[in-house]
């Protein structure tokens, strides 16, 4: 059976490893959940969802290297966008920025 994947279901399958959406065979996307990823700035990309998680020992470990850098970066732009309805790049870079600059100023 398909899965209906739309603009209120999307964050399922956005990926915290990588920051993309996973589609697989078992998905329908509809137009408006395209819409809203591209708006996101989001890749869909068809494979199987990451099963790796990002590392979470502690915040300072998360900017330890480019890559755990990286995956905290979309992971925040993604919180940002979901839970907080941020959506200006330059607001999100900000935030982002700053709780860069706190972490590794504790």
């Amino acid at each position: 059976m398909k899965t209906l994947i739309t603009k209120q279901n999307i964050d399922s399958r956005i990926s915290p490893v990588d920051h993309r959406f996973h589609a697989d065979g078992d998905i329908i996307i509809t137009a408006g959940a395209r819409d809203e990823l591209r708006s996101r700035g989001i890749r869909i990309v068809y494979s199987p969802m990451p099963s790796e998680a990002p590392a979470a020992a502690s915040p300072a470990a998360s900017c330890g290297s480019a890559d755990k850098l990286e995956r905290a970066v979309a992971s925040i732009s993604t919180l940002l966008r979901s839970r907080f309805g941020i959506e200006d790049p330059e607001t999100i870079r900000g935030i982002i920025e700053n709780a860069i600059r706190a972490v590794r100023n504790s």
